[in-house]
């Protein structure tokens, strides 16, 4: 399709992140009043006394990634995964936190799991606004008997952080749970894709038994966006949910993952750092842009506090030692590993020699057995190509196409490993829908800081197309960045699939770059794309990069 605005994020959050970020590994982390780091760590992926579709595949592995980043940094985490995650325990591990903490300490409270929807408890009644609880399922949850009570609910959560709060300690929650909304549908060619949610509510009379932990009035009521001391990191919106994606860690790139525990290990390591601070500020627009990318627009995430004023984002949230040059996690393995960095292609639907029928372009392909471990399967009797649960490219009448359609899936993972440390904030007014012909896709870019941008869209084919500046000869279809905003409306049109929109932030004009993408405008070059940037990227420290997927299908929605 030829491209087009983003969803809403506070300007200021793009304001003056990553410049000079340390992307650090952390030799210690400190906690920004001088104090004890105390952390709260939990994981549940079974679930017993669910059904086996509400089993999840990546949530003790999101906890393990937080507990090893935090013990990298010298800090021991009360560890709490699967079967030990029981009401009783946490209740123990979150009263000796809140006793033990002293002001000027740093607590770090994690949870991956699922979350879960319910009419109010008595204990409560009149506090929700819609008359409904949040809580999050334990691993001995289930709908009747005692299991019904195997929760925490979002009321003794708000508890305890207003009492860390009076304490003057700054508190970090990360909630890698949902508790309703929805996305755009998965297609099970692709294979499953597990949301942390539960719905349903359990049994009236279990519910009925259910006492909360002791609390004041005022500990029940209390509103988290306006504790000075506690930053807020939820998994999802009113309106999205927790997908368990896989390609997220480089180290296990099969295994489904949260992307909001993932990234927040990340920052843990020093990607979200500047001069080795992680502000407010800092973490927030390094997930707000990073998960929604790793999810394929599947997934967007809640931040309290969500003011606007500098005195509030700019507050520190940790602080990590000496920095050392250089990432912590490669994001390419070693070149002589030809197989990790391939596309791994599917066949399905199709004749034993297809495979043979297959056109390569530059990036290496690999034959994968299984549709669940392959970064695209090909679905010969459909005539589609399909990705992580997305339509690619439709009408693929047969293998010529393949290749350029690997050489952009290649490309974009590449070009999302140079982003992650260097962001700039990009999206799409549609926030991750399905588009149809007929539809209009905005795309934007928000905190140019004056820096000058360079637009352009990688089509499902591979296809390079200049955005801004226009290509050679041809009349510019997105107008000039409007001080540091930049708005594009495009119309939805063939071929269908996934485009990616790649906006980039840079210095000054990158003539060399300009002249590349002239030169390379309307052509299946896609696989020469990162290393074009790379050099550029090198050279300019304070250029960043960002990405919109866009996704459409010549069906109605």
């Amino acid at each position: 399709m030829r491209l087009g605005m983003m969803r809403s994020i506070p300007a200021v959050l793009a304001a003056a992140l990553l410049t000079n970020a340390g992307l650090a590994r952390a030799d210690a982390l400190r906690a920004p009043g001088g104090g004890t780091v105390r952390a709260v760590v939990i994981g549940v992926d079974k679930y017993p006394h669910l059904g086996p579709g509400a089993q999840l595949q990546g949530a003790a592995a999101d906890a393990t990634d937080i507990k090893t980043a935090l013990a990298k940094d010298g800090v021991a985490a009360d560890f709490i995964p699967d079967d030990k995650a029981t009401r009783a325990r946490i209740i123990e591990a979150m009263n000796g936190l809140v006793a033990a903490a002293k002001p000027g300490d740093l607590a770090i409270i994690s949870y991956a799991g699922h979350g879960m929807q319910t009419p109010e408890y008595a204990a409560w009644k009149g506090i929700s606004a819609n008359g409904v609880s949040e809580q999050i399922a334990l691993s001995n949850f289930s709908f009747s008997g005692p299991g019904a009570g195997e929760v925490i609910v979002n009321v003794e959560m708000r508890a305890w952080l207003s009492r860390l709060d009076a304490k003057g300690v700054d508190t970090l929650l990360i909630m890698d749970s949902c508790f309703g909304g929805g996305m755009r549908g998965f297609d099970p060619r692709s294979g499953e894709i597990r949301t942390r949610v539960v719905t349903g509510s359990a049994d009236a009379a279990e519910r009925a038994k259910f006492t909360g932990i002791a609390m004041t009035n005022k500990e029940a009521r209390a509103d988290v966006s306006a504790m000075s001391h506690v930053t807020f990191l939820g998994g999802a919106t009113a309106n999205s949910v927790v997908p368990e994606m896989p390609g997220l860690d480089p180290q296990s790139p099969r295994l489904p993952r949260g992307a909001l525990s993932y990234f927040v290990a990340r920052a843990l390591d020093g990607r979200a750092s500047v001069k080795g601070v992680v502000t407010r500020k800092s973490l927030f627009e390094y997930v707000l842009q990073n998960v929604p990318q790793a999810t394929n627009d599947r997934q967007f995430i809640d931040i309290q506090p969500g003011s606007e004023e500098s005195s509030v984002l700019n507050k520190p949230i940790f602080v990590l030692g000496d920095a050392a040059p250089g990432p912590v996690h490669e994001t390419s393995p070693s070149p002589a590993i030809v197989d990790e960095r391939a596309v791994r292609v599917a066949i399905i639907d199709g004749g034993a020699d297809d495979w043979t029928k297959i056109e390569k372009g530059t990036a290496a392909l690999v034959e994968a057995a299984d549709p669940t471990s392959a970064d695209l399967i090909w679905d010969v009797g459909k005539n589609e190509v399909l990705a992580s649960g997305d339509l690619v490219m439709q009408f693929v009448s047969d293998g010529s196409m393949i290749g350029a359609i690997a050489d952009r899936t290649w490309a974009v993972r590449e070009l999302k490993a140079l982003s992650q440390s260097r962001v700039l904030s990009v999206g799409l007014e549609s926030e991750g829908k399905l588009l149809t012909q007929g539809d209009q896709a905005r795309a934007g870019a928000q905190d140019l800081r004056g820096q000058h941008l360079t637009t352009f869209n990688i089509a499902a084919d591979g296809t390079v197309q200049m955005l801004y500046p226009a290509a050679s000869g041809q009349k510019g279809q997105c107008p000039a960045p409007d001080g540091d905003h930049w708005t594009c409306p495009l119309e939805v049109t063939p071929p269908y699939g996934a485009d990616t929109v790649v906006a980039l932030a840079t210095s000054s004009e990158p003539k060399e770059f300009v002249a590349w993408l002239r030169a390379h405008n309307g052509k299946r070059d896609a696989a020469a794309l990162p290393a074009a940037l790379t050099g550029l990227l090198a050279s300019d420290t304070p250029a960043r990069l960002g990405f919109a997927g866009v996704f459409t299908n010549s069906k109605t929605k």
